[in-house]
């Protein structure tokens, strides 16, 4: 005894079998660009320092995104939809580069810089000729900013000791052991902290310039 697809519901209007088919290509799309998307999303959140909870968050919709286009196929296989539903499909792509934008620049899940983190900031006065651009870092949970000086590294840490110092930061700097192949670089940190607030500054140096990552961290 040979099975047969079940009839179509009644309230769907009958559809040829050229416009299936056409719904079944574009949800065989779709399905693929919804791989495509989870790869390069997963790629794009590491390079962006998205936290764990923002893995979790993608992963789920992405998950729950693919499901539904995979009932979205069965259903139009079994006549219980009609194929134009199939246009549905077309949303999770924007939904999907929607979510990695706001998970990869931690507007999602991610926060921004403390009133407080805002204030320290204020108070030290950065390196003459050096501008800092703080935001949030979602890796870190830190505010963070990076500056490039033609200075050296003890001139850099000089000027941020004294400014942390006259605010009441207790400083400790030390050197960082690293390679090169090339010319020969200088790695150097800098932490302070003042009750549960701490700044810290990770600076390299090479042929006569500068740069340094800065991050304040206070609740």
């Amino acid at each position: 005894m040979t099975s047969t697809a079940p009839p179509p519901r009644p309230d769907i209007p009958g559809t040829s079998a050229h416009g299936r088919g056409v719904a079944i290509v574009l949800m065989v799309v779709a399905l693929t660009a919804q791989v495509l998307f989870v790869l390069g999303g997963l790629v794009l959140l590491s390079l962006g320092g998205a936290t764990g909870l923002g893995f979790g968050v993608f992963l789920l919709v992405a998950a729950g995104a693919g499901w539904a286009l995979l009932w979205l196929v069965a259903a139009i296989l079994r006549g219980r939809v009609p194929p134009n539903t199939a246009l549905l499909a077309l949303v999770v792509p924007l939904a999907d580069v929607l979510i990695v934008v706001l998970l990869s620049t931690g507007t999602a899940f991610g926060g921004s810089c403390s009133e407080r983190e805002l204030a320290i900031i204020d108070e030290i006065a950065p390196y003459p000729g050096a501008a800092a651009a703080f935001d949030y870092e979602s890796s870190s949970g830190a505010c963070a900013a990076s500056i490039e000086v033609a200075a050296s590294p003890q001139e850099v840490l000089g000027h941020y000791r004294g400014e942390l110092e006259d605010d009441g930061w207790t400083v400790l700097t030390e050197d960082v052991p690293a390679e090169s192949e090339g010319e020969p670089v200088t790695v150097k940190e800098l932490s302070a902290h003042r009750g549960s607030d701490s700044f810290t500054i990770a600076l390299e140096s090479y042929s006569g310039h500068t740069s340094a990552a800065i991050r304040v961290d206070a609740d």
